[in-house]
């Protein structure tokens, strides 16, 4: 498979026509039997991707699959918290992976949904809920203040990096089991965490590689550009498509008992590496774990120079000394990084109302000359 090219973003944006497979005449297609799935645009220009309602059989049996796994009921209350969708009801109803009433928490704004939660929670007990990260901890918070006790059947984490804190205080809140859940618009649901805290591909489905710049696949165990090829669409197949994000495939099994492969923490997307004075490309994950050990809850780091960031806070605290943070960057980074501190600024959202927990406005081309030339 390592013979077939790269199918990157770009090229599903500017060639979607190129990749839809030749109908025969025998098997063609009504319009309504095909949906067009467009991407969020948040890391990038929107890509469009063609679906039948073959492709939505499949992955609405790997939702059951995971309902499965957590043991949640076939019916239920699923508060979702995902990106915002511009006239999208508040109230659906889905049966699928069963009787399911979804609640569209979804403003763009940050604390724009809490009229929306208060109706929610005087109405409902969420037996899931779902959504992105900094959502997940605002609804916490709110809960928090509001005294209230909400136990849903689980939490599931997605669409922005979990942090230890959130996800400590997740459990905190709401008392069960909180999850990552990993996939894209394109290609669906395709890993999620199980009880061991593991990220299981959900490899009957999808077929992960890692690779190196070159397209190279690299050792297990090593980070590098995350691959996978779709078994799930014959309308318009994904073969060999570049997530935009950097991670690794464990050496070692795991202790469930699942088979499928493991993907270990991710290291970030490489649109959002952070980049030193010298030009070398960082970690951004690597970064935010430094930062999490100083107990912020909830930041933003804005790269716009290199070799320093600026570290955005919610809230006016200035007792958080970055000093011991800045020291550890620069001693795992192998030269000066400074960080700035921008407390009670706002945080930068996409359209989408997606929270990216780190931005970099650096010109990636001059950051690599500068790295070759070093």
């Amino acid at each position: 498979m390592d013979e077939l090219p790269i199918l990157t973003r770009d090229i599903l944006q500017t060639r979607t026509a190129d990749l839809l497979a030749r109908m025969a005449p025998d098997r063609r297609l009504p319009g309504r039997a095909i949906r067009i799935e467009t991407t969020s645009g948040s890391s990038g220009a929107p890509a469009h991707h063609f679906q039948t309602a073959h492709d939505a059989m499949i992955d609405a049996g790997l939702l059951l699959r995971l309902y499965r796994e957590l043991q949640l009921p076939i019916a239920g209350q699923f508060f979702n918290l995902g990106l915002h969708r511009a006239g999208q009801p508040l109230l659906e109803t889905r049966i699928v992976p069963g009787a399911y009433t979804y609640w569209n928490l979804r403003s763009a704004q940050n604390g724009g949904a809490k009229v929306e939660y208060a109706v929610a929670l005087a109405s409902a007990r969420p037996t899931v809920i779902y959504g992105a990260a900094s959502r997940l901890r605002e609804l916490a918070e709110y809960v928090l203040n509001a005294h209230l006790a909400v136990r849903p059947r689980a939490v599931l984490s997605s669409y922005e990096q979990l942090s230890a804190a959130t996800r400590g205080l997740l459990e905190q809140t709401f008392r069960c089991p909180v999850r990552s859940v990993y996939g894209s618009t394109e290609l669906g649901l395709c890993a999620w965490e199980c009880e061991q805290g593991a990220l299981h591909v959900q490899a009957d489905q999808v077929i992960p590689e890692v690779i190196d710049d070159l397209g190279a696949p690299v050792p297990r165990g090593t980070p590098g550009r995350l691959i996978f090829t779709s078994l799930k669409s014959w309308l318009m197949p994904l073969v060999r498509y570049d997530t935009g994000d950097i991670a690794a495939l464990r050496r070692e099994g795991c202790a469930c008992g699942s088979t499928f492969p493991v993907l270990s923490p991710f290291e970030g997307r490489r649109a959002a590496y952070l980049y030193t004075r010298s030009g070398r490309a960082a970690s951004p994950y690597k970064l935010m774990s430094i930062v999490d050990r100083t107990g912020v809850a909830r930041y933003q780091l804005v790269q716009r120079e290199k070799g320093s960031a600026e570290l955005i806070l919610d809230c006016s605290d200035d007792a958080v000394d970055l000093r011991e943070c800045e020291a550890e960057i620069s001693a795992f980074l192998g030269e000066e990084f400074r960080l700035y501190k921008h407390a009670g600024a706002p945080f930068i959202y996409t359209a989408t109302g997606k929270l990216n927990p780190v931005l970099s406005f650096v010109d990636t081309q001059d950051a690599l000359s500068d790295a070759k030339e070093t």
